[in-house]
Order: structure tokens, then sequence, then C-alpha cells
């Protein structure tokens, strides 16, 4: 999209933008994916169509009446309001927070768990949500990560969503704390496949914040995780891969540990010339709900 924004291409935008979450509301996963990626599109366009699509969320939430589509619905809202850059307040921010927050305290599964965390923690970015509002999300994240189960999963999530999209207004206490708990959980015997993938997805945010000692981060503590990487699994080859880019940019003399690491950008990594875990997620949304 790399045409001038004038007259009928700007209408023409505008109209794609307003369709975007009814397209979003799909039961094949790759089209969803296809979605998240034309609103990035848009929104490279013009941050001003963040409030055109959120409010067609905000406006059309009714119509979301199954556990896939409110995972769907959780992961649309992540995506628009990362890459909006969406600091100001708005007034849909609220009632979005109304929304994906209840999901979050009663997730119908682990997957939709994570997606409702990662809503919650995206839309802290905007001012619309309070410094008092913030602290008590931020210590809900590290509660959470802190206990276990499905509980801690979303915690590792509500750590990384944070972190990468409100980042400005995380301070050094909350990034040390996640970073230990994190370390600690890293060092548990095999566990499940979700919360090996949050739990990376989560330290490699800590990683490129570049504020956590080595001795804190305790790379070492998740080289027994990603060797247990299956090298078929596109998704987790994926993550494997941005914790060990993030890794190895923020700790140069843990590269060599992490050389025989299953790792591989995915093909929607490639498409999109970086890691997002909303579209990694989406694609496999059929199946992992």
């Amino acid at each position: 999209m790399k045409y001038p924004a004038g007259g009928k291409e700007k209408m023409i935008e505008g109209t794609m933008a307003l369709a975007t979450f009814n397209a979003a509301l799909c039961d094949n996963g790759e089209a969803r994916a296809l979605t998240l990626r034309i609103v990035m599109l848009l929104l490279e366009r013009s941050e001003k169509y963040a409030d055109l699509i959120l409010g067609t969320v905000v406006a059309k939430k009714q119509a979301v009446d199954s556990p896939l589509l409110r995972t769907v619905l959780c992961r649309f809202v992540s995506t628009v309001i990362r890459y909006a850059h969406f600091e100001k307040a708005l007034t849909h921010i609220p009632r979005l927070m109304d929304t994906v927050q209840p999901i979050l305290e009663a997730a119908e599964s682990s997957a939709q768990t994570v997606a409702a965390a990662v809503a919650v923690g995206a839309l802290c970015s905007s001012a619309s949500v309070t410094d008092s509002v913030l602290s008590d999300h931020k210590q809900c994240a590290l509660t959470m990560a802190g206990s276990k189960g499905v509980r801690a999963l979303g915690g590792y999530a509500l750590i990384y969503s944070l972190l990468t999209a409100a980042g400005r207004r995380i301070d050094a206490t909350f990034i040390t704390v996640a970073a230990e708990l994190l370390a600690a959980a890293a060092a548990l015997p095999a566990p499940a496949k979700l919360t090996s993938m949050w739990v990376l997805r989560a330290a490699a945010a800590l990683a490129r914040t570049k504020q956590v000692p080595a001795a804190t981060f305790k790379p070492d503590n998740y080289l027994s995780m990603l060797r247990l990487v299956n090298s078929q699994d596109e998704q987790m080859m994926s993550t494997s891969e941005f914790f060990c880019e993030m890794v190895e940019e923020a700790y140069p003399a843990a590269a060599d540990s992490l050389a025989e690491v299953p790792r591989a950008p995915s093909s929607s990594w490639v498409a999109l010339g970086h890691f997002d875990a909303d579209v990694e997620d989406e694609l496999v949304a059929d199946v992992t709900l």
C-alpha cells in the first residue's frame, strides 16, 4: 500500500477498516490471520483507522457468541492497539477493557486465557487506563505468574503483553520481579506446550528491555525448555527463534549455549518481517482452543 492517500483511496481504506472486525469473525484461522495483516497495513497508512476499527468492535461485540470468537476478539483488539501505537485516551478503551477483562477472569480454555491476557496488557498502553488501574494489572500479572496451572499461564501472557505494548509505562521493579518469576518457571520439569511458549515469549520480551542483569535473567534456565521444542511445530520454532534472538542481543555470552537449539522463523514472521504472537496464534487457533 504505497499509493498516495487521497480521495477515493482514503474512502476505500475507511470502508476496509470498518469491515475488518466482521471479517475476523470467521471459522478459518488463515483467513483471520490475513485480516490481522490487513489491519496492520491500514494502521501503517494511518493510525486514525484505529478509532474506526475499535468502534466496530464495541458496536458488534454482541455478535461474538462462541469460545473461539471471544478468543478472536481478544487477539483482534491486541493487534489494533499495538499497531496503532496507542497511547492517548479514547472512549472505546474502557468499554473494551470491560469486554476482555471478564473473558480473562472466566476463560473457557487455556488459549482463551492467554488471548484475553494479551488484550488486557495491550489496552494498558492507553492513557484511558489510569496509573492506579495499571498498577493493579501489573500486580495481577505477577501474582498470576507466581501461581500454578492456567492462572500462571495467563500471568506469563500478561507480562509479555505489558512489556511489548505498554513498555513505556512499566517500571524497573516489575521487570525484576517478572524476570525472577520466569527464571523459576523455566527451571521446572517439562511443562505443557502453551506454558513453555508463553514463558519463552515473556522472557524474550524481558530480554529485549536490556534492563535485566544476566544473573537475574539466568539464560541457562531456559535451555531444557528450548531443547524440547518440536522441529515440526512452526509456532514453537518461531517462539524459540524470537527468544534466542532477543537473548543473544541482550546477553552475547549466552549465544554459544543457544547454538544447537531448534529454532526458525515461521512463514508469518517471514511475511511480516518480524515476530507477532497474535498472528502466529491465530493461524492455529482452530486446533488449540
